[in-house]
């Protein structure tokens, strides 16, 4: 037996269902990074820590989401869809403002908020370049 069907035997009458994704993703991760990742890596000579450097950020940034996700399927049953299109797109708010704390860089924040002020003082001047309300 595999380690997904032992996972599953073991996790599916406790969590039905979702043990079952759960025992699944495990072994996929398990064997991703585990075995075939650390292979590739002493195969082309290359760091381990070189390659997950860069996805460690964004990893990172996926803990307050999970965090938040629970928290509201906790605090707030989904009865429908509407609630839980609602549920995934406060948690991947949350994700989004974590990542951007995280993820972008200084200089990357620099140059979006110099395009946004802009993007304003453009809209500021109107479509001709005079200021609005000065026509």
């Amino acid at each position: 037996m595999c380690s997904s069907d032992l996972l599953s035997l073991a996790l599916i009458p406790r969590f039905g269902l979702a043990g079952a994704a759960l025992a699944t993703l495990t072994s996929a991760v398990v064997m991703e990074f585990g075995i075939v990742l650390t292979r590739t890596c002493r195969h082309q000579s290359v760091s381990l820590l070189s390659v997950l450097r860069p996805i460690l950020p964004v990893v990172v940034s996926l803990a307050p989401m999970v965090f938040a996700a629970q928290w509201l399927q906790s605090e707030w049953a989904v009865d429908s869809l509407l609630v839980l299109i609602v549920q995934c797109l406060l948690a991947g708010s949350v994700y989004l403002l974590s990542a951007g704390l995280v993820v972008i860089r200084r200089d990357e924040w620099r140059l979006v908020m110099k395009k946004l002020r802009a993007l304003r003082s453009s809209k500021a001047n109107g479509p001709l370049g005079t200021a609005v309300g000065q026509e």
